[in-house]
Parts: structure tokens; C-alpha cells; sequence
């Protein structure tokens, strides 16, 4: 009982501290004019997943000092390079980045012409990072290769999804429920509390329209679910998962995701859950 009353309290400074920081970077970003079109054509502040990282600070902080239900070799170093190091690849993008080029078929066909675009320098120093982790987290050539596919199919995956406001964040919190739910890790779940305090924020902001995430959120969002993955499970289900991953990114380089979802009267249902305005 003790314990669970001091994850609660836990949330709530985190929750308190990622509302704090929430408005500090929205000025930040609004003060620098970050701003993007989003699909209804409105100017919105973007790159708003720079909060993620602002609560990454503190939450490696205690995890590294404080989580001790959560007894996983490398966890805390695997979270901090793949959070700062897909988010910070992720604002990169949002800054310089080329979004006119669209898919893996798109990056390596502009190689071929000779140009290098930021996606692909994203994907490359991005999977670099994926094996980093994959190292701390992983046993073995097949395991290594394996979760290092994992991690860097879901950073894309959740670049993918997030053409619209929310989506991205949704689809986090209900992978992140079956994991939790399956997880071969029983200390997982309460060590992740404090990441819904901000992932909640953000929500909120995102689906009322005042900030996108930007490739910053969804990076740091397919990192830690890739993350999550490879801790939970054994070398079978991870291998399902990877060819799951591989599936989607194949029907994505010839269809459009957003098409699915709105073809799909449930997809379509949740993908308008909470919006400002139904669309």
C-alpha cells in the first residue's frame, strides 16, 4: 500500500513538473516562431516533444537513484541515448529538414541522385543509436540485430503515424498498455508511471491544437516503446514484433496510413477521440 501511494505522488510531481516545463518551452518555441501548418492548414507551435526531453533530465535521475523495482542492466543509460538521442535527431529534422521526401524508397532514391537528405542522416545515425541500446539491453548477434531493428522500425513507425494530432501519443499509450500487461519485467510498470505526466501534457496540448509534436515527440515516443519491447519480451515475440514492423513500413511506402484509419470506422472513431473538433 505504502508503495502504491508513493508511485501516485511520484506522478504527481512529475505531472507538476512537465506542466512547468510544458509552458516554459511552448514560450520558448513561440518566441523563436517554431511554428507549422498542421493538416487543417492553421500556424501551431511545433516540436512541442522538446518537453520530453526536458522531463528526461529528472526522470534519469530517478530511475538511476530511485527505481529500484526496476532491476535491468543498462536500462537507464538504454532510455537516456535512445530519448536524447532520437529527440535531439528528431529537432534536427524539425529545424533543417526536407519533408517534401517521404519514405525509405524516397531517401535512398535521392542517394542515388546524389543527394543525401536529413531523413536519411536520421535513419542513419538514428539505427546507430538503436545498436548502442540494443547492446546494453541484449545478449547475442540475433538479439543484438534484432532489437536494434526494433528500436529504429518504431522511431519511424511513430514518425509515420503522426500526421495527425494525438494519434501518435494514443497509439503510445495502448501499445504501452499491452506491454505493461505481458512484460516478463514486473517493475517495468511503476518505474513508467512517471512518464505519463508528461505524455498527458502533451496529449492535451496536441489534441486541442496548440502544439504538434514535431519528429522531436514522435522520435523520443518510438524510441521508448522500441525500448520497452526488447526489455519486456524473448527473442520469439520480439522477432513477431519486427516482422510486424517491417509489414507496416512496407504497406506505408506504397499507402497512405491516414487513409486506413479513415477507411476503418473504429480507427477513425479513436483517431477523433478528444480532438478539439471532430474532422
Amino acid at each position: 500500500m505504502n508503495e502504491i501511494i508513493l508511485h501516485f505522488f511520484t506522478f504527481l510531481i512529475f505531472f507538476g513538473m512537465s506542466i512547468g516545463s510544458s509552458f516554459l518551452v511552448l514560450r520558448m518555441l513561440h518566441k523563436a516562431n517554431f511554428k507549422e501548418e498542421n493538416f487543417l492548414n492553421n500556424e501551431v507551435i511545433t516540436s512541442s516533444g522538446l518537453i520530453f526531453l526536458v522531463f528526461l533530465l529528472f526522470y534519469g535521475v530517478y530511475l538511476y537513484f530511485l527505481a529500484r523495482p526496476l532491476q535491468l542492466k543498462g536500462w537507464p543509460a538504454s532510455l537516456l541515448i535512445i530519448g536524447f538521442g532520437v529527440g535531439i535527431l528528431g529537432f534536427i529534422d524539425d529545424m533543417l529538414g526536407d519533408h517534401t521526401t517521404k519514405g525509405f524508397s524516397g531517401h535512398f532514391g535521392a542517394l542515388a541522385k546524389g543527394k543525401v537528405t536529413s531523413g536519411l542522416l536520421k535513419a542513419v545515425f538514428g539505427f546507430a543509436l538503436a545498436v548502442l541500446a540494443a547492446l546494453m539491453a541484449s545478449e547475442g548477434l540475433v538479439n543484438i540485430i534484432v532489437n536494434s531493428l526494433i528500436i529504429a522500425l518504431s522511431v519511424n513507425f511513430f514518425n509515420l503515424l503522426d500526421l495527425r494530432p494525438g494519434r501518435s501519443i494514443k497509439a503510445f499509450l495502448f501499445i504501452g498498455i499491452i506491454i505493461f500487461a505481458f512484460s516478463k519485467v514486473s517493475g517495468l510498470l511503476p518505474a513508467s508511471l512517471p512518464v505519463l505526466a508528461p505524455v498527458l501534457v502533451v496529449l492535451y496540448l496536441d489534441l486541442q491544437m496548440h502544439a504538434m509534436l514535431g519528429d522531436t515527440g514522435s522520435n523520443f515516443l518510438g524510441g521508448l516503446t522500441g525500448l520497452y519491447v526488447i526489455y519486456s519480451f524473448g527473442l520469439k515475440v520480439n522477432s513477431a514484433v519486427l516482422l510486424g514492423l517491417i509489414m507496416v513500413h512496407l504497406y506505408s511506402e506504397k499507402h497512405s496510413i491516414s487513409t486506413f484509419i479513415s477507411n476503418n470506422s473504429v480507427l477513425r472513431w479513436l483517431d477523433n477521440l478528444g480532438l478539439k473538433r471532430e474532422v
